[in-house]
């Protein structure tokens, strides 16, 4: 695996980088707000339940979406995440939390990992298994 570190001003730069080819974009415990923070809101369950007008403070959950969504999702401007970008459907049973460290890797590439985006406020981190996407971006 590659890797690079970049500053970035904002998550427009991350969406600039970015594979395109690629739809299938697990963000791993995606906090839409800031951890502090108390809002109102309503949570739809899998059963059809819905939890109406609950306060909640720092919510955070996995979540899989095309190209549109994850660009919807950066303009919400939150400034940690992590974007997995895959080659082929996430099954519902993969856990990256729960993969052995000495196999993580390999085990990420066998099921379509492609690129990692890694965002801590103003630094990215990209991890990728395509040499050439690393090579490019350090071109430009």
């Amino acid at each position: 695996m590659e890797y690079l570190r970049i500053e970035i001003n904002s998550n427009n730069d991350v969406w600039r980088l970015i594979d395109k080819s690629l739809e299938y974009n697990l963000l791993l415990n995606f906090r839409p707000n800031e951890i502090l923070e108390w809002w109102k809101t309503d949570i739809h369950l899998k059963q059809g339940k819905i939890l109406k007008g609950i306060t909640v403070r720092d919510l955070q959950f996995d979540l899989i979406t095309d190209l549109k969504g994850l660009k919807e999702l950066l303009q919400l401007n939150v400034h940690q995440f992590e974007i997995y970008q895959f080659n082929k459907p996430v099954s519902d049973t993969f856990r990256i939390q729960s993969l052995p460290g000495d196999n993580k890797e390999k085990i990420l590439q066998d099921n379509g990992l492609v690129h990692i985006f890694d965002c801590r406020f103003e630094i990215l981190q990209i991890s990728s298994m395509d040499t050439k996407f690393i090579a490019k971006i350090k071109n430009h």
